[in-house]
């Protein structure tokens, strides 16, 4: 664990300044974050304002850290004036540290459909039949992409996501579950 890690558990210890924190991150992520989409695809800020059907104005107001007045409404359309999924999800509090520990700008470019396309129409193919190694070091191999589950002898693993480009690592956050027969699917409610 690194110093700030370690300072940020402490003081999440207090419900108000975890939930503060969290409000801060998400709007400061998302001003960051028009900006970088708007940069890598060379649009000024009049020019995104035409594409999402709103004013310059409020895109260089979205841009600032200090605005959180956007709805999701506004939101959709600026992830269509992108191309990109916009995704809402609740979270615990550890993925947040882990978010704030590697939010970069790399990470917070996106590819537009256009531009993810020729990945998406290959990844199955790409996929199918690739050995991964998990962390407690038994090998496994992709059998489906997308809603990927994967084979690990008599075990199963879930909640495997396969990032937008081939080159991304593959994020395992999976549970195994001890199976009677190879066969057999498991009762997820043990997993839990």
């Amino acid at each position: 664990m690194n110093e700030h890690h370690e300072v940020l558990v402490q003081e999440f210890r207090d419900k108000t300044y975890r939930h503060s924190y969290g409000q801060e991150y998400v709007v400061d992520t998302i001003a960051t974050q028009i900006k970088v989409l708007r940069e890598d695809r060379n649009l000024t800020q009049e020019q995104l304002a035409e594409l999402a059907k709103m004013k310059q104005a409020r895109i260089s107001l979205m841009e600032c850290g200090d605005y959180s007045g956007w709805s999701l409404r506004t939101l959709h359309r600026l992830a269509e004036a992108f191309d990109v999924a916009l995704m809402v999800r609740f979270e615990p509090f550890s993925r947040l540290i882990e978010l704030v520990e590697t939010t970069s700008r790399e990470n917070l470019s996106v590819k537009s459909f256009d531009m993810e396309l020729p990945v998406l129409t290959n990844k199955a193919a790409a996929t199918q039949g690739m050995v991964w190694s998990a962390p407690g070091g038994e090998k496994f191999s992709v059998t489906m992409s997308n809603a990927v589950t994967l084979n690990c002898g008599s075990l199963a693993a879930y909640n495997v996501i396969i990032g937008p480009t081939l080159s991304d690592q593959i994020e395992c956050n999976y549970r195994c579950i001890e199976l009677k027969t190879p066969s057999q699917k498991p009762d997820m409610s043990e997993a839990a």
